[in-house]
């Protein structure tokens, strides 16, 4: 009788941990897709120099949920945002 509890026991955590596996997957998977959006305003372009030249990369910034002002630059950077050079 035991026996038979112990593995019941295990089978619902084996399940519970499948559930939330399955269930951070699809917030990656949904995060990856979407993102998190956030309205920011780009507050400046700063230079970013490279052996060929350089590249213009934008300065967002943004308040976050607590009201803690966020800045930061992307890491797509140059043409493939259509910034002029």
């Amino acid at each position: 009788m035991s026996d038979a509890w112990g593995m019941a026991m295990c089978g619902a955590v084996a399940l519970l941990l499948l559930g939330l596996a399955v269930r951070e997957a699809v917030v990656v998977r949904r995060l990856k897709r979407d993102g998190v959006r956030a309205p920011g305003v780009v507050v400046d372009n700063t230079r970013d120099d490279y052996s060929d030249g350089f590249n213009w990369v934008p300065v967002i910034a943004f308040v976050d949920q607590q009201g803690h002002r966020v800045e930061f630059s992307p890491k797509m950077r140059g043409t493939g945002m259509n910034l002029a050079r």
